[in-house]
C-alpha cells in the first residue's frame, strides 16, 4: 500500500500515560517505525509495565512551521490562553516586533520575552502571521466613525488621537511590518483585511455623510480620495522624516483635501444682449 504521507510532515507517536509513571530508562522513541516495534520491545524489557503506558497514537509535525499538528478534538481539550495572559503575550509580540521587525521575529523570541513556552503560543496562534496580526490589532484605533456634523471636524477627529495618524505606536508598528506586506502573503492578506479594511470603511463613511450633507461634490470618487490624507502624511513621515502633528493634519485638510472635494462654484451666467 503506498504511503500517502507527504514529505512536509514528520510522523511519530505520543504515549498515553494514565495512573502510572514511566520507568527509568524507558526512551519514548519517535519516528515512522514506532508502531511496528515499540510495544513488544517495552514488554520484553519491562514485563511489569502497565499496558496503559505503552498505548500510542500518531501525531505529526509540520516541517515548514515546526508546529505540532493538533486535531480540533485535541485543541478543544486544551485550556485556551485568555485574559491578562493573552494580553501579556501580545504586548511581548509588539516589543519583539519593534526590536527586530517582522522578518526576524520568531515564535521562540516571543515565547522568551513573554516567559511562555512555544507550545503555549502555537496552542493559541497557528502561525507567526496570526500572532502578529492579533498583536497589531491592539492599535487598530476607534471602531466607530466620528460624526460631528462637519466634514472638516470629522477628518480631524479621525486622523488625530489614539489609533490615528498622530499616534506614534501604530506608526512605529507600521515601520516594522512594511516589508512583510510584500514577502508574506498570509500576513499581507490578513493585515489588509483586519487592520486596514476597518479604517478604510470608517473613512469612507465620513465622506459619504459629507456627500449627503452637500459639503462635498456629489460626483466625487470616494474610493479614490479617501486614502489621500493618509498617503500624504505617511509620505512626510517615512520619506521626508517629519513628525505628524495636529497642525500638519489640519493644514493638509484645509489646503488640499477640502478644496479638492468642495462643490465647484458655478460660473456667473452672462446675459446675452
Amino acid at each position: 500500500m503506498p504511503d500517502s504521507r507527504d514529505a512536509s510532515t514528520v510522523w511519530g507517536c505520543r504515549s498515553q500515560v494514565s495512573g502510572a509513571r514511566r520507568p527509568a530508562g524507558v526512551s519514548l522513541r519517535r519516528g515512522p517505525r514506532c508502531f511496528a516495534y515499540r510495544q513488544p520491545l517495552l514488554r520484553r524489557n519491562f514485563p511489569g509495565l502497565p499496558t496503559v503506558l505503552i498505548e500510542t497514537k500518531p501525531f505529526r509535525f509540520d516541517r515548514a512551521s515546526g508546529a505540532p499538528h493538533v486535531t480540533p478534538q485535541e485543541a478543544a481539550l486544551r485550556p485556551r490562553i485568555e485574559g491578562e495572559r493573552e494580553q501579556e503575550i501580545l504586548v511581548a509580540t509588539l516589543d519583539v516586533l519593534a526590536d527586530v521587525g517582522y522578518d526576524r521575529l520568531t515564535m521562540d523570541a516571543v515565547a522568551c520575552r513573554a516567559r511562555a513556552s512555544k507550545a503555549t503560543l502555537y496552542r493559541r496562534w497557528h502561525s507567526k502571521a496570526a500572532l502578529v496580526i492579533e498583536a497589531v490589532m491592539l492599535h487598530k484605533g476607534p471602531a466607530a466613525s466620528p460624526d460631528t456634523g462637519s466634514f472638516r471636524q470629522d477628518l480631524i477627529a479621525m486622523s488625530c488621537g489614539a489609533g490615528g495618524l498622530t499616534d506614534a505606536k501604530p506608526l512605529g508598528m507600521l515601520a516594522s511590518i512594511i516589508t512583510a506586506l510584500n514577502l508574506d502573503d498570509e500576513f499581507a492578506e490578513r493585515f489588509r483585511r483586519d487592520f486596514i479594511g476597518p479604517k478604510v470603511a470608517i473613512g469612507r463613511l465620513v465622506y459619504e455623510r459629507a456627500q449627503a450633507r452637500g459639503e462635498i461634490r456629489a460626483d466625487l470618487d470616494i474610493d479614490l480620495v479617501t486614502p489621500a490624507l493618509t498617503g500624504m502624511v505617511l509620505h512626510r513621515i517615512f520619506l521626508m522624516g517629519e513628525h505628524a502633528t495636529p497642525d500638519l493634519i489640519t493644514a493638509l485638510i484645509d489646503q488640499i483635501i477640502i478644496p479638492a472635494c468642495r462643490p465647484q462654484a458655478q460660473a456667473p451666467r452672462e446675459d446675452k444682449e
